[in-house]
């Protein structure tokens, strides 16, 4: 009888805590999917920034957390390198996330962004208040639980070795007019397709980080204003800085 009891016991402790872990699961309240050709129906012009970055579909859906509105965007992206594009040239001023332990988010009181394999995430809640930055985080949690993505990528050392505060994948004339537009015409006139630029620590200076492979004639280059170097599999350029001399002093040692 005793063996009973306890083997009954057991069965209706382990639902209650099914039907408390169904209750605790969250589940969107909808959900809208655009492809790469119905992405502007979505953000109207901002969707052609999303196109240079190999833009594929978009996942939508809305959350109620605890009262609080959350809506999770999904950017499947042609590939980790493009998802980080995008991503990097999508945040700013990030904050200390509440609990989300991930080196590739960036927090502030209003959304969540992040990059995983081929795909990035905006979780944007409609308060701002610390409530709807803990939802945010609370839905993109469930969204890597119950989804496979891949690692994101890792950067190359001639990327990495440079000491910077702020990185971006530049990957066409949009990407640099929206974050870098004094390097336009830099861009244009050496006729470069992408680029990382790094913005270093304790420094106005930035360093524009561009392929080799872009097939660059820096020698026909005569812009005295741009220090310029090829190393390896990149061409690095910087304006010249004049007096900031950790400036000159990082981009001699490259």
């Amino acid at each position: 009888m005793i063996k009973i009891i306890t083997a009954i016991t057991a069965f209706l402790y382990m639902l209650v805590n099914v039907n408390l872990f169904a209750q605790n699961e969250l589940k969107p309240n909808s959900e809208q999917v655009y492809g790469a050709d119905a992405l502007y129906g979505y953000m109207n012009g901002g969707s052609e920034l999303y196109k240079e970055y190999g833009f594929r579909k978009l996942t939508v859906q809305e959350y109620v957390v605890e009262g609080e509105l959350v809506t999770a965007e999904c950017y499947e992206m042609e590939s980790p390198l493009m998802a980080f594009g995008i991503y990097s040239v999508n945040i700013y001023k990030c904050a200390n996330c509440i609990d989300l332990n991930l080196e590739t988010s960036c927090c502030n009181p209003y959304q969540v962004q992040a990059y995983i394999g081929n795909y990035y995430f905006s979780i944007i809640n409609s308060s701002g208040s610390s409530a709807g930055q803990e939802a945010n985080e609370k839905v993109f949690k469930y969204l890597l639980r119950v989804n496979e993505y891949d690692k994101a990528f890792e950067l190359p050392s001639g990327i990495t070795e440079l000491d910077g505060k702020s990185l971006f994948y530049l990957n066409g004339e949009l990407s640099i007019a929206n974050r870098a537009s004094g390097w336009l015409n830099v861009f244009r006139q050496l006729k470069l397709e992408s680029c990382y630029l790094i913005k270093l620590n304790n420094s106005k200076a930035s360093i524009l980080v561009c392929s080799s492979n872009n097939k660059v004639k820096l020698d026909s280059y005569t812009d005295e204003t741009i220090l310029k170097k090829e190393r390896a599999d990149f061409i690095y350029l910087m304006r010249n800085p004049e007096e900031d001399d950790l400036a000159k002093n990082v981009f001699e040692a490259i």
